[in-house]
């Protein structure tokens, strides 16, 4: 609501969208302004799509970070993918620099802007791991200490991640996804999934593994 109450108090014009999972907003390069979209509630996931089709994965967003979109968006050649993880509230809004703006908003904006950058700093880390292996080690942890809730040993996740958009998101083909998956499976971490889903069921498991 804090986003919500500076922004009709500023009288900056803003839209609520309202997503489902795997609901998805797509932002091209026609913005004329420096237009924002906020994450007041869920978790999303933003892709990098080309021209030539090829995908790449870019971050895993949750509550109050920020996409700047005016600056994401200037070369033609690809556009950002905004898909819903769970159930997700955003809200998008346009600044002309040239008007009034209650400096609230702007510390707002600095504050999400840099909540988001820590977000890219420690997937950009994680997606530079040589060794394919931590690389999906290093991923899972990140998901499920970011986004997880813990109950004693065992952790959730609010959405589903599959061993396909483990795929996506790092790069790695779905043949070393899984076995990378069975290796966690038959030590106990993780339980097996028909559905193709990942929970943990031994955090402390996971860490060891990957630390020896």
């Amino acid at each position: 609501m804090e986003w919500i109450n500076n922004l009709s108090r500023t009288q900056i014009f803003y839209y609520v969208y309202k997503l489902n999972t795997n609901d998805s907003l797509v932002y091209f390069d026609n913005l004329k302004q420096n237009q924002y979209v906020v994450i007041l509630e869920g978790t999303v996931c933003i892709l990098k799509i080309f021209n030539n089709k090829k995908v790449f994965f870019v971050s895993i967003l949750n509550k109050n970070h920020l996409l700047n979109l005016i600056a994401m968006n200037k070369n033609s050649s690809f556009y950002y993918k905004i898909i819903a993880m769970n159930k997700t509230y955003v809200i998008s809004f346009a600044i002309n620099t040239k008007s009034d703006v209650n400096p609230r908003v702007y510390l707002n904006i600095i504050k999400a802007q840099g909540l988001t950058l820590k977000k890219y700093e420690i997937i950009n880390c994680i997606l530079k791991q040589q060794y394919y292996k931590y690389k999906i080690i290093q991923i899972i942890l990140f998901l499920f200490t970011e986004f997880g809730t813990i109950n004693k040993k065992h952790i959730s996740l609010s959405f589903q991640i599959s061993q396909k958009k483990l795929a996506l998101i790092t790069g790695v083909n779905k043949t070393k996804i899984n076995q990378v998956i069975n290796v966690l499976v038959d030590k106990k971490i993780i339980p097996f999934s028909s559905c193709k889903t990942i929970q943990i069921c031994n955090i402390y498991r996971l860490f060891f593994l990957y630390c020896y």
